[in-house]
C-alpha cells in the first residue's frame, strides 16, 4: 500500500502548486481500493466505475 497512498500524496502535491487555479493536467488511476480519505475530504474529483463486459464500461467505451 506504501506506493499507492505515494502516488496520490504526489497527485495532491502536484494539485497543491496550482493554488486556487485550476491544474493543468489530469491522471488517472485504476484500482480495486478507494482513495486514501485525505484525496476526497474537499476536493470534488471524478470517479468511474470500469468492467470489460461490454463497450459501455470501458474508459474510452470501445474495445481497440
Amino acid at each position: 500500500m506504501p506506493l499507492f497512498k505515494r502516488l496520490f500524496d504526489v497527485a495532491v502535491y502536484l494539485e497543491s502548486v496550482f493554488g486556487k487555479s485550476t491544474p493543468a493536467f489530469q491522471y488517472i488511476v485504476t484500482t480495486t481500493k478507494a482513495p486514501p480519505s485525505f484525496c476526497t475530504e474537499n476536493e470534488p474529483h471524478t470517479r468511474l466505475i470500469l468492467h470489460g463486459r461490454e463497450d459501455a464500461g470501458r474508459l474510452l467505451k470501445l474495445t481497440f
